[in-house]
């Protein structure tokens, strides 16, 4: 039940419902039936734009990533580093999806995986 409940003392009690939810080695207080993190939604909203991007680069709609950088307003460097999250391996996107990564879910850990062999990537997020 959310809202305020009156007291007896004529002081009022505000309920909000919450849940703590373990990400990685953190605990998360987060709504009921909300199911993923800002942290979680971040990361997966950056793999997103990686894949789109490498799309576009692999069909030929730029020609190189500093033409995509230019197009999109930013810096080449930060789209290099976000672009390689579009080659994690299949597993580890499941994980991510899943909410099930060892360790949690950042950003700054994914892309310091994204390396190009998929059994150093595993062996960097603790996967098997």
């Amino acid at each position: 039940m959310t809202g305020l409940v009156p007291l007896p003392d004529g002081t009022l009690r505000l309920r909000v419902p919450f849940v703590f939810r373990r990400v990685g080695d953190r605990k998360r207080i987060v709504r009921p039936g909300q199911s993923r993190t800002f942290e979680e939604r971040t990361v997966l909203a950056a793999i997103g734009r990686a894949m789109a991007w490498a799309e576009k680069l692999e069909r030929g709609d730029y020609a190189s990533v500093s033409d995509l950088a230019r197009e999109e307003r930013l810096d080449s460097a930060y789209v290099i580093r976000i672009l390689r999250l579009a080659y994690l391996s299949p597993d580890i996107l499941r994980a991510v999806a899943a909410g099930a990564l060892p360790g949690g879910t950042s950003l700054a850990r994914l892309e310091a995986a994204a390396v190009p062999l998929w059994s150093e990537q595993h062996a960097r997020l603790g996967l098997p």
